[in-house]
């Protein structure tokens, strides 16, 4: 009867363990990759909202500060420093014009696009533009 394991029984579960412990590794960085890009793309979505109401005025690869799309009546020094730091790039491209009707006078049409915003070196955030008439 044997009392302790052969040194090929060892050198096998060695070999198992450091394939599960790089697999564990391997795991925990790909969350880590993904929880920065989430976290940063929460970021851009945060402060993007007055970006988007701008709509068709967005200048491509123009940077726009925050402070410059709200309006506040009262804002405290530090806040304002806050929206003046935040910079925003965007990029709005038209893919096509759906025609509703004509009154006589004029043709409405709904237009929709893609609009990319970039906050700093966070991932882009897509989103789907549609103008009304």
């Amino acid at each position: 009867m044997k009392k302790a394991f052969s040194f090929v029984e060892v050198i096998i579960s060695v070999v198992i363990l450091s394939y599960l412990g790089m697999a564990i590794l391997k795991f925990n960085s790909f969350n880590k990759k993904a929880m920065y890009n989430y976290i940063g793309k929460q970021n851009t979505l945060l402060v993007s909202s007055p970006f988007l109401h701008i709509g068709k005025n967005i200048d491509n690869d123009k940077s726009y500060r925050l402070y410059d799309l709200v309006t506040f009546e009262k804002l405290s020094d530090e806040d304002r420093s806050f929206l003046k730091d935040i910079e925003l790039k965007g990029n709005r491209v038209s893919r096509e014009k759906i025609y509703l009707y004509n009154d006589g006078k004029k043709d409405y049409f709904l237009e929709y696009g893609d609009v990319t915003i970039k906050y700093k070196q966070n991932p882009p955030i897509n989103f789907v533009s549609i103008e009304r008439p």
